[in-house]
């Protein structure tokens, strides 16, 4: 099981391929069928729980990289199970 998220010091995809975000979010999804999630327009990173029973990865996003002044932006959250190799939603 791999986590990522899109760098929150840096203006990302979006900003440098001429393609609109829904575009760019699905052709990277049909074309990469290991990827459950893509956000090609928000920046941020990831809390992540950890116990021996489970991991819980909450993702949170910036609204802006341009400035010192931004309002967090909760995005989705999923639990992992020991041995299953699935994200649960939250």
């Amino acid at each position: 099981m791999e986590l990522a998220t899109p760098a929150v010091s840096s203006p990302g995809f979006a900003q440098y391929l001429p393609v609109p975000v829904a575009i760019m979010e699905d052709r990277f999804l049909n074309h990469n069928p290991e990827l459950i999630a893509f956000d090609a327009g928000h920046r941020g990173w990831i809390s992540l729980e950890l116990t021996k029973n489970e991991a819980k990865a909450q993702w949170h996003y910036v609204s802006t990289v341009l400035s010192h002044d931004y309002e967090r932006i909760d995005g989705p959250a999923f639990q992992i199970n020991p041995g299953t190799p699935k994200l649960k939603p939250l």
